[in-house]
């Protein structure tokens, strides 16, 4: 009886050591199908592509002779910005609060009406959800993660960012529960989250075969994980 203790005892401890400890399945564990990759080229409409040769071609600022000087500079300084470059691409909107010394460049922009990678994803979103497929869409920017969510709303759709907290399963709006409803409800058809927020720690192969990215960063980590 006493040996009996003494084992039980032991497997605890064991139990114990190991228990902070993790340890990572790998994909060849998992048996999963080798990834396809699509690269699908939207077009800018007319005004984002002049405001986007602006930020990116001193030739182009120097040749846009309505332009002053203060005008050109301040295109200059904005178009060093990487991340303004793919926010102006993705969804120009984004731009709507940046100082922007010509605000008409701006305002030409959003006249055009919706971003066409935008739409993109929303149609494409909707043919997949058609046939039945869960999707989930990266973004990273948190203003695009809930507005494509909430143009999806009638697909089910739920998003994640750095602004839902974590927590336990059955704590409504936490990160695992929308996790879990994803992967759980058969009329949640789409998941619109951050790279930062969801990439790490979830495990959705086994009920979603389909991703699209409205945009990237250069953190190729988050885009491999």
């Amino acid at each position: 009886m006493k040996n009996n203790l003494k084992l039980t005892n032991s497997l605890t401890r064991q139990k114990e050591l190991f228990k902070p400890i993790f340890v990572r399945t790998t994909k060849s564990e998992l048996g999963l199908p080798e990834i396809k990759r699509t690269l699908v080229p939207v077009q800018m409409n007319e005004a984002q592509k002049h405001l986007y040769n602006l930020l990116c071609s001193e030739i182009v600022r120097q040749n846009q002779k309505e332009l002053s000087s203060h005008d050109r500079n301040r295109l200059r300084a904005i178009g060093r910005s990487a991340l303004t470059l793919i926010q102006l691409v993705s969804n120009p909107t984004l731009l709507a609060k940046r100082e922007f010394s010509n605000r008409e460049l701006l305002k030409a922009v959003l006249s055009e009406g919706d971003s066409p990678k935008l739409q993109y994803v929303t149609i494409r979103t909707r043919q997949l959800a058609q046939a039945g497929k869960k999707v989930i869409i990266w973004s990273s920017f948190v203003s695009n993660v809930e507005l494509i969510a909430s143009r999806l709303y009638d697909l089910g759709a739920d998003f994640i960012h750095g602004g839902v907290e974590a927590g336990n399963e059955e704590e409504e709006n936490t990160r695992e529960a929308k996790i879990k409803r994803f992967h759980d409800d058969p009329q949640c058809y789409v998941l619109v989250a951050n790279p930062a927020a969801c990439g790490e720690g979830i495990s959705l192969h086994s009920v979603c075969h389909h991703a699209i990215y409205l945009d990237r960063n250069y953190n190729v980590a988050q885009y491999l994980q």
